[in-house]
């Protein structure tokens, strides 16, 4: 009798064993499953958000192009009473364009004329630009090897005799304007070093004219080699009181009273062509865009875009 209640205590004992291990088996089953739902609606979730900031940012455009009209509704172009900067905030996500000036940088396809030969006034302010960043002035040599038409180098300079087909892994040079500052690291001399230094400080889109209400005190030391540290900042300080309104301004500038009188054919108070950084964040997911546009006259026209 003992042996048969022992014997049914055992059975019970196991049934209530396999009980208990089919119930963790279920609940692990379950686990994984409500764990994998969870992963998969994230990573949904998370898709849509990336999506949603592409489709934001690259929206971003038009505002931008709307932002640079309201600031040149002035007739003059100044950035920095706004910073350059517009932030929208909504449900959706947020959104912020920033301006830079086109033309208060050096232009790089300034240096040549269309005929090959070098523009000297901009050649020279480029020379000064290099010199400003501790960069050798052989690059403009290159530089406008790069972008002239023949074949014949310069001083310093590099072509395809002499350099470009001799390489390694061989191509040609450009023989016309450069497309984006990026394309520096084509030309000979130009390395991450020297494109780093000078990508905040030119362009390639501008006919050299140079903007005296949004240049940086690097680009404005460029117009003459008779312009100062101290009168550059002199620049800086008056236009944060009162924009220049047109190039004769200048001239209220102390140290400036005959020097303006020269640089009337080098600057300029408005600018049509922008450089727009915007960035749209939705959730956790962000998206940028860069693009450079031409606004003139209630059109506009995109010269660079790049998202990411």
């Amino acid at each position: 009798m003992n042996g048969l209640v022992h014997r049914q205590r055992g059975e019970q004992g196991f049934a209530l064993i396999i009980t208990l291990l089919v119930t963790a088996i279920i609940v692990s089953v379950l686990g994984e499953i409500v764990f994998s739902v969870h992963m998969d609606t994230t990573a949904t979730a998370g898709y849509i958000d990336y999506k949603n900031a592409g489709i934001m940012a690259a929206d971003g455009l038009p505002v931008a192009v709307a932002f640079s009209r309201e600031i040149n509704e002035a007739g003059y172009t100044y950035l920095e009473k706004e910073g350059g900067l517009r932030s929208f905030r909504n449900d959706r996500g947020a959104l912020d364009v920033r301006l830079t000036d086109e033309s208060g940088r050096v232009s790089l396809n300034a240096i040549v004329f269309k005929n090959g030969e070098i523009n000297q006034d901009y050649y020279d302010m480029y020379i000064r630009l290099l010199d400003e960043l501790d960069l050798p002035p052989s690059l403009a040599g290159t530089l406008a090897d790069w972008i002239d038409a023949d074949d014949s180098p310069r001083k310093d300079g590099g072509e395809n005799s002499d350099y470009y087909m001799s390489l390694d892994s061989p191509y040609a040079s450009k023989g016309g304007p450069l497309s984006s500052v990026e394309e520096l690291y084509l030309v000979k001399g130009y390395g991450q070093h020297e494109v780093n230094a000078l990508k905040d400080f030119v362009t390639v889109s501008t006919n050299g004219k140079v903007n005296i209400n949004t240049a940086s005190p690097e680009v404005i030391k460029t117009l003459s080699a008779d312009i100062t540290d101290e009168m550059a900042g002199d620049v800086i300080s008056y236009r944060a009181g009162t924009p220049f309104e047109n190039t004769a301004d200048i001239r209220k500038v102390s140290g400036f009273e005959q020097l303006g009188f020269n640089l009337q054919n080098s600057i300029v108070v408005k600018s049509d062509i922008f450089r727009a950084f915007i960035t749209a964040r939705v959730g956790k997911s962000r998206s940028a865009v860069e693009a450079v546009f031409e606004n003139n006259k209630g059109d506009s026209a995109t010269y660079y875009y790049r998202q990411r």
